[in-house]
């Protein structure tokens, strides 16, 4: 079973990736990644909800729940209590890939701004 820092942060990368790829313009992209590393503990809903327990439970376990950003599968590929090094490594990568879809916006932004081609004037 994988941390859930591991799960939030898989989720969120992707997200973030697909955001930045095909919704360029999106107005709330922070929103839309944090909504995306939600969506991947759904299925861990059944350790924090005293409701639909039993069906956030059958969720887990089931191969539907590779639709939260491969939920299952990194259940699978981490036996036992998880590794705090695997969710180091993706924390730290969702921090990389924020930064950088944070700085290429603001670059087209400035560029966009200023009309400067990038093309030394001429």
């Amino acid at each position: 079973m994988s941390l859930v820092l591991t799960h939030f942060a898989v989720g969120a990368i992707a997200t973030a990736i697909l955001v930045h790829l095909f919704f360029p313009s999106l107005r709330y992209k922070m929103t839309v990644i944090v909504g995306g590393g939600i969506w991947a503990l759904i299925p861990d809903l059944h350790g924090i909800t005293p409701v639909y327990t039993d069906v956030f439970y059958a969720l887990d376990t089931s191969r539907w729940a590779d639709l939260f950003w491969f939920h299952r599968t990194m259940d699978r590929l981490e036996v036992g209590a998880g590794s705090p090094r695997v969710a180091l490594v993706f924390a730290g990568a969702l921090v990389i890939i924020v930064a950088l879809g944070e700085w290429y916006e603001k670059g087209v932004r400035c560029n966009d701004a200023t009309g400067d081609t990038g093309d030394g004037g001429t």
